[in-house]
C-alpha cells in the first residue's frame, strides 16, 4: 500500500490529532451539508463509537 506521507500516523497520533478536530466547530458542521434535511446526528456520539469500534482496536 501506497501512503501519501513517508511514515503513516501511530494509533496514538492519529487518536491525538482526531480529538483536536472533534472540537473544531467549522469541521463539525460541515456534515450538516451532506446530511438529509431533518437526520439527527451527534458528532461526538459518532467519534466515540469509531474509535472505541474501530481505532483502538487497530
Amino acid at each position: 500500500m501506497k501512503y501519501s506521507v513517508d511514515k503513516p500516523p501511530t494509533q496514538k497520533q492519529f487518536l491525538v490529532n482526531m480529538e483536536e478536530k472533534i472540537t473544531d466547530k467549522g469541521l463539525l458542521d460541515d456534515i450538516y451539508i451532506i446530511l438529509k434535511q431533518g437526520v439527527e446526528y451527534n458528532n461526538e456520539k459518532a467519534w466515540g463509537i469509531v474509535r472505541n469500534e474501530l481505532i483502538e482496536k487497530i
